[in-house]
């Protein structure tokens, strides 16, 4: 109990760290942040709980669970960036706390930390750890689900190792395989799993229910098949793979698994909101959920968020760096925990299956999805985390066993990593200064952020560098510490450092300062050409759009202090069709992209007259 304690000191400590300094140093990110935190704040300013609103109108993207959170950080801390993403950095340390006792259970203590150190520090968690985002709930929920599951299932092994599976012509016998799947969890212990996913279902919707999925895939995989005889052929194995998919099978372990106690529960837990939006808004809001952003995203590629069934490896390869330098000796090293129960005289591991039907569900039903996104797999991240502990706690234990090649791969690749961006950011900064001519303010703005590139660069050559010469020195211990607090330096340098130098490049918040300044009352803001969720946001009001030039000069001209933002080559479609006393106010970089953003009114209707507006 006491080492439990220490662990979780130590991971709470990693967390609060990675998730929550400078959480509210930089203003919100376009698009997600500031499209949900904008909705967020709608709802608190109207005093909604039920139907999300963006922009004066129905949002119809997420369900509100992640909205609600934000209300209570509003509550806190006030309107701020800092509330908008409080509860999700809350929810990161949680998850990085379950991964451990999910961890402790299925193994031991020590696969549970390293699990919770991966799960706290690999990028792309960390990133949605920090951000005004649904993807830290979701990712919670989903594994507090598999965690219920796994607290209360009975891990040993079911069925005994014996040959008469087999009969005497060397077929397989559909003996073992005509029974159902059953697990060991009461009817209580279920309603508490299913709640579980009735919050997920109430973060992001249907998707929620993956780890049920999860689940049925288990039980169907679970059992050993017994002590295959020396002359069994391939064919018999992918019949007897093939066999734990009979309908009689799947079925039967889907009514083991309690559908209707799972509808009723989540019906329970998320019905009521959903039942009462869609009175709210006659039926509007889940159409356009379900069929638009569930349905229609899982059959067409929205927004051109497509790619190759192979699409997520190379991005969990970036987004669960820099523990994915273990990628191909934990991907072995699981399908070899995967195929032992098969071989004669190995010991039976449920949990190394467990793991692996987690990650083969949620990574092979977003791979099958039309849109793609790399945050969509982040509900497999805990399993990620528990597969590379895995392999971590046996280098650590059997370092004899151990091939000389893979930490020297897998720390090199660390080093290697740290050397091409330690290169790359004088290379690139010189380049895009060159390049300013041609490209003028944002070239020289990202050249001036190149440096700190080199930086992260510098962090990670050295941390490899480091970690090889512990490993060369059987310093087995200090090399797993040494990569944990070198994962956590990266991730702070990088989210909590090199993210507010950026932050300062935002246009939105530099241009909803001056629409404030510049009007003489609530200003009416437009767009034409050029939208972004946290302008919206930041000028605290509605942005109107505009669909053509008549459109934009009938606005100017309808109200004062009415302001139209729009990019410098739609400024070129409008030039000559307005009003005559419209000026140029401001212009910005358009970043991350080439061009302006320009803010254009009538100069009579400008506080001072419009004084000092042409700059």
């Amino acid at each position: 109990m006491k080492l439990a304690v220490r662990h979780q000191v130590l991971i709470l400590l990693v967390g609060l760290t990675v998730f929550f300094v400078n959480l509210g140093a930089t203003r919100l990110w376009d698009q997600d942040e500031a499209y949900f935190a904008r909705t967020a704040v709608e709802m608190h300013q109207r005093g909604e709980w039920v139907v999300p609103y963006f922009n004066g109108e129905p949002f119809a993207h997420k369900p509100p669970l992640m909205f609600w959170m934000m209300r209570v950080g509003f509550l806190m801390f006030g309107e701020t960036e800092f509330a908008a993403r409080f509860w999700s950095g809350v929810f990161g340390v949680a998850t990085a706390l379950i991964t451990y006792h999910l961890g402790r259970r299925l193994f031991d203590a020590d696969v549970g930390l390293w699990a919770a150190m991966a799960m706290g520090t690999t990028i792309m968690f960390d990133v949605v750890g920090r951000a005004a985002t649904p993807d830290s709930f979701l990712v919670f929920f989903c594994t507090l689900a598999l965690y219920l599951f796994a607290r209360w299932e009975n891990w040993q092994p079911s069925a005994p190792h014996v040959r008469r599976e087999f009969e005497i012509e060397g077929r397989l016998s559909h003996a073992v395989f005509a029974r159902c799947a059953k697990s060991t969890i009461t009817w209580s212990q279920w309603i508490a799993i299913y709640a579980a996913m009735g919050l997920a279902v109430l973060t992001k919707g249907p998707i929620g229910i993956l780890p049920a999925m999860v689940i049925g895939l288990y039980l169907l995989m679970r059992d050993p098949v017994g002590q295959l005889p020396p002359d069994v052929t391939w064919a018999d194995h992918v019949v007897l793979f093939l066999r734990r998919f009979v309908p009689s099978r799947v079925l039967g372990t889907m009514w083991h698994m309690r559908p209707m106690t799972a509808l009723l529960t989540v019906l329970v837990v998320a019905g009521p909101w959903y039942a009462l939006v869609d009175v709210r808004t006659g039926g509007h809001f889940l159409r356009e959920f379900f069929g638009v952003h569930n349905l229609g995203r899982f059959f067409s590629a929205m927004d051109n968020h497509n790619g190759p069934i192979w699409y997520y490896i190379p991005r969990i390869l970036i987004g669960f760096f820099p523990w994915s330098i273990f990628g191909i000796p934990t991907a072995i090293n699981l399908v070899r925990g995967y195929r032992e129960v098969d071989r004669a005289g190995t010991p039976f591991s449920p949990p190394a299956r467990f793991v692996a039907c987690w990650i083969i569900v949620i990574v092979g039903f977003f791979s099958l999805a039309s849109t793609k996104l790399p945050s969509y797999v982040l509900p497999a991240y805990p399993a990620l985390a528990l597969a590379t502990a895995m392999l971590i706690c046996r280098w650590l234990r059997q370092p004899t066993r151990v091939h000389r090649w893979w930490p020297r791969l897998s720390f090199g690749s660390l080093a290697v990593v740290g050397l091409v961006l330690t290169m790359a950011g004088p290379i690139m900064a010189k380049y895009l200064a060159a390049e300013s001519t041609s490209k003028p303010f944002v070239t020289s703005e990202l050249s001036a952020e190149m440096p700190l590139v080199a930086g992260l660069g510098a962090i990670l050559f050295i941390g490899g560098g480091v970690c090889l010469t512990l490993w060369e020195c059987r310093r087995f211990r200090l090399v797993a510490a040494g990569l944990s607090a070198i994962a956590v330096m990266f991730s702070l340098a990088l989210l909590a450092g090199v993210a507010v130098k950026v932050d300062r490049h935002q246009p939105s918040p530099l241009i909803a300062e001056n629409i404030r300044c510049l009007a003489t009352r609530e200003p009416s803001v437009a767009q034409y050409g050029y939208f972004r969720p946290s302008l919206v946001y930041y000028t605290n009001t509605r942005i109107e759009s505009c669909k053509n030039p008549d459109q934009v000069a009938n606005f100017l001209k309808g109200s004062s202090d009415a302001f139209l933002v729009t990019t410098e080559a739609h400024y070129a479609e409008l030039y000559g069709k307005l009003p005559p006393e419209t000026v140029v106010l401001c212009r910005y970089p358009e970043f991350p992209k080439h061009g302006m953003v320009l803010v254009l009114a009538c100069k009579a209707a400008l506080a001072d007259g419009g004084r000092d507006a042409q700059r």
